[in-house]
């Protein structure tokens, strides 16, 4: 491995030389350039991004890999070393390759074996996706734990750990008449003055449980995957009824908590744990006058509530009424 970072810090200095092929994808809706020496790898970003509009002016992070061909072919591809120094990210492959993301440049190069190709899942998952993502929530975006929903164009965000029934109560809300936009992780734009988050509105991400509360994913299989919890994982479009909304501005934050059987509704939470909860998430810390730190602040100015309740049904029609102004339930929920 020592030889893999020795490279990493050569590259991150270097410059790509054979690259000859570029396309522009707009993951999120943030330009990212790929440029690459091999068409296979375009076709793999394509998968991964082509449903995805451009919603920011920004210009475009830049990632440049070039694949050589070695005698490691059909080897199976381990997970990575993934590594955060600083501004400097670090994906090594051992013998099939390492790149080096500049997170303050919004820049990566690598050099990969031709065996990633093969290996699909972890091209897109440990280096298109996971630099992509590394670059847009260090300087396009607050990468927020929590999935979002959005009632007549007005959004809320669903927040705990994991488990909590953030992709659960998303999608029960999604299938009564709200917009969907994220299961749990959605994205705080730093450009502009609002609180507006966008998410990938194009999949959904379930666990096996969910199938016991939702008919329509009996007999789905586990979706292959090279990292995380074994999941069902579903187009949106596959999903009747369900409308996909590409950013919402956010104007309730809501902590969800289904083990209180105690008085179901909204309480009141403190400020310190709402921003406490975000941060812990951040791959660069925050510094005090940075656009992160602003664009959170502005967050934290949305109305933030614990969601206490059991039933899942009743959670939807309850957060229906209250997105619709009954105030009675509001008065009566909130301590």
């Amino acid at each position: 491995m020592e030889n893999e970072l020795n490279m990493a810090a050569d590259l991150a200095s270097g410059e790509s030389s054979t690259h000859c092929l570029s396309e522009v994808f707009f993951p999120l809706g943030f330009p990212v350039r790929v440029v690459v020496n091999r068409a296979e790898a375009l076709e793999t970003a394509r998968k991964s991004w082509s449903r995805f509009k451009r919603m920011s002016a920004s210009e475009p992070l830049v990632i440049e890999l070039e694949f050589t061909a070695g005698k490691e072919q059909g080897k199976v591809v381990e997970a990575p070393l993934t590594h955060v120094d600083g501004e400097r990210l670090t994906v090594a492959f051992d013998e099939h390759g390492v790149v080096v993301a500049n997170l303050k440049q919004g820049s990566a190069y690598g050099v990969l074996s031709d065996v990633l190709l093969e290996a699909e899942l972890h091209l897109r998952y440990y280096v298109l996706e996971a630099i992509a993502l590394s670059m847009i929530s260090t300087l396009r975006a607050v990468a927020l734990h929590g999935a979002c929903v959005t009632w007549k164009d007005v959004g809320v965000l669903l927040c705990g750990e994991s488990g909590a029934g953030k992709t659960t109560l998303a999608y029960a809300c999604a299938r009564s008449g709200w917009g969907y936009i994220s299961d749990d992780a959605s994205y705080l734009m730093l450009e502009g003055g609002e609180r507006r988050v966008v998410g990938n509105c194009h999949q959904i991400r379930f666990r096996d449980a969910a199938a016991s509360l939702f008919t329509e994913l009996n007999g789905r299989e586990t979706t292959p995957r090279v990292a995380g919890k074994p999941s069902i994982e579903m187009g949106t479009k596959e999903l009747q009824g369900i409308t996909q909304a590409a950013y919402a501005d956010i104007r309730s934050i809501l902590f969800l908590n289904r083990t209180d059987e105690s008085a179901p509704g909204l309480y009141a939470i403190a400020r310190e744990q709402v921003e406490e909860y975000f941060t812990k998430f951040f791959l660069i810390p925050a510094h005090q006058g940075s656009q992160t730190n602003e664009a959170l602040e502005r967050l934290l100015g949305a109305q933030m509530f614990e969601f206490r309740y059991t039933d899942l049904q009743w959670a939807v029609r309850f957060l229906s009424e209250v997105m619709e102004g009954d105030n009675r339930c509001i008065t009566r929920s909130i301590s």
